[in-house]
Formats: C-alpha cells, structure tokens, sequence
C-alpha cells in the first residue's frame, strides 16, 4: 500500500487535523515524529474531513505555509539546489522517497516550464485538496527559495471549482482554470535558472547521496510497477529511458528488473511506450503545445519520429489530432 511520511506535513497544521485522527485511525504522533508512515489514502481522507467541515482551501493554506525543509531531507535538498530549475528536477525525482503515490513530472515546452502532478490512488473524489496543496505549494517553493516575485501563467486543476475563485488568484495571481485534465502549472522558462538563496552544493551532494539510497529502499515487490512508472515518467523529455540506469536507481540489475517485471507479463519497451503515448494524448489533444515542443517532452529529437510513433499509437498523425480537435471544438 501507497504511504507517505508525516516529517513536518501535519506539524505546523495540527490544531486544524487534530479532530479527525482518532476516526480515521491515524496515530497523534503525525504531529511530532518524522519518521511516522501513513497510507496515502489516509492523508487524502484526513485533507478532506478537514475541508468539508472546518476549511475549504486546507490544501491552498498549506501549500502556502509549508516551508521546504518541512519535507524533510527532499525539502533540504531542495533548499540546497543552485538553481530552482535544479529544486524542481530534485522534487520531481525524489517525490516517491517521500509519498509513493505521487509523482511530479517537469517538462520544458520552447519558452515554458510545465510542472504536472498526479496522485496515483484511485479515489478521484479524495484529490481535490491535495492537488491544491502540491501546486500552491510549487509556486510557494519558487518565491521562497528564489525570495523574488513569481507568479505562474495559469495553474489547471482536473477537479471543479467551488464557485468563488477570488482566493486562488490571490493565491496564483493568474488564471486558473478547473475540469482540465490534468493538475498543471506553467510558467516562463527563465524562473527555472533563478538563483536559490540557500544553495550549498556540499550539502546537496551528501543529501541526494542519501535520496538515492531511499529511493533503492522504498519499495516492495508489490509497488515495483509503480516506482518503475515513476521512474520512466520523469526521465522522458532525456529521451528513451534507459533499462541499466532505471534498475540501478531502483538498486537492482537490469536483468533483475527485466524478470521483475515479467513475472507480471510487463516488457519494459512497452511500457515505456505506454507511458509516452498517455502523454503524448494528454498533450496533443488538450493542450496548446506546439507539436515540435511536445515532441521534444517526450524526448524525441525530431518532430518526424514523434509523430510516426504517434501514427502507430492512435492510426493519425499528431497534425491530424489537432485538427480533429479544434474541428470539434468549432463544431460544439
């Protein structure tokens, strides 16, 4: 089962959770040890009891309120990064140390950066505040590591909006849109090279040390496919993940990982090409991403081979997908 560690999540919020633990059989020491693991389904239920009955923007307050280090030692090695490009390619890898079931994605698009997140556990009606949370919480980390003036293009959210949005512009001080499909935030390209105050590459270089440890760590056999999707989502827009590199971040061979997944009738090249190909619909479909940059996403180096790839998924070409999208667009 999907966890994730309390480490400061909980602390800083506690008069706000405090009433719903004991019915959700969460323990009390969420607020003050760690080191404590919960299902990620029970973080997601605690989040909601907290927003139908006290506070409806619990997960806009604390992505706001919650400082890096209050995720642990991902949060310090963030604070520790060079570059808040550097920050969000640390977050984006190392999120699964921290919640197994979560994953950030960073893909450069011409002259944006798109961050997109995904909660894993199958409870659609239970993502609505911890969506909220993750991408407040992004755009908190870029003005707080860089201590300069950010506010992203629009933020997308897949669930629907309560009505009142005055609070997320105040929040974003930009559009946000909701009933998209997926939970994004964009913003210019030039953000992910500000300087983050409190780089120490020393530190960094003995934390991530550590994090990739976890990383090897953090997983039974029951959730390998998860971290192995992980894994090849965020590694995509490198180009072709690599079946050696992928199985020694995840402290095993490659032969070890080939069987690993056989045993559940998985071949890795297909599986990556699954991956690629929900992307790629994602964003052809229902975005505005030029084809080249959502080529480039994906890792391609040419436009050509993205969209034969493209073809052999879904019997059109990605120029085709578009036109049938604005056509109906026109039509609706």
């Amino acid at each position: 089962m999907p966890t994730i560690f309390s480490e400061k999540l909980f602390q800083r919020f506690e008069d706000q959770f405090r009433p719903f633990i004991d019915k959700l059989d969460i323990p009390a020491t969420i607020f003050s040890c760690p080191d404590v693991e919960i299902s990620g389904a029970k973080y997601l239920e605690l989040l909601e009891a907290v927003a139908r009955n006290t506070n409806p923007f619990i997960g806009l307050d604390m992505g706001e309120g919650l400082a890096a280090q209050d995720m642990g030692v991902l949060g310090h090695a963030m604070a520790s990064a060079v570059t808040i490009g550097e920050a969000l390619a640390i977050m984006s890898r190392y999120l699964y140390v921290f919640a197994q079931s979560n994953t950030i994605r960073l893909d450069i698009a011409g002259g944006k950066a798109v961050c997109t997140y995904t909660v894993k556990i199958l409870h659609p009606g239970l993502h609505r505040q911890d969506a909220e949370l993750a991408v407040a919480y992004i755009t908190h980390l870029i003005r707080d590591l860089s201590k300069r003036e950010f506010h992203p293009d629009f933020v997308e959210f897949e669930h629907s909006s309560l009505g009142d949005t005055k609070r997320y512009w105040q929040q974003f001080g930009c559009e946000v849109k909701f009933e998209r499909r997926a939970n994004r935030i964009q913003f210019d390209k030039k953000v992910l090279d500000y300087p983050v105050v409190s780089a120490d590459s020393r530190l960094l270089e003995a934390l991530t040390f550590y994090l990739d440890d976890r990383l090897k760590v953090r997983s039974d056999d029951k959730d390998l496919l998860a971290k192995t999707r992980h894994l090849i989502a965020i590694s995509l827009s490198s180009g072709a993940p690599d079946l050696k590199k992928l199985a020694t971040q995840m402290g095993m061979s490659s032969r070890s990982l080939q069987r690993k997944l056989g045993d559940k009738d998985i071949v890795f090249s297909e599986l990556v090409d699954s991956i690629r190909s929900s992307i790629a619909m994602d964003y052809v479909y229902h975005t505005e991403y030029s084809l080249t940059d959502v080529a480039l996403m994906l890792g391609y180096s040419e436009l050509s081979t993205f969209s034969r790839a493209f073809k052999r998924w879904s019997g059109i070409s990605p120029l085709q997908a578009r036109e049938s999208r604005d056509d109906a667009q026109l039509q609706g």
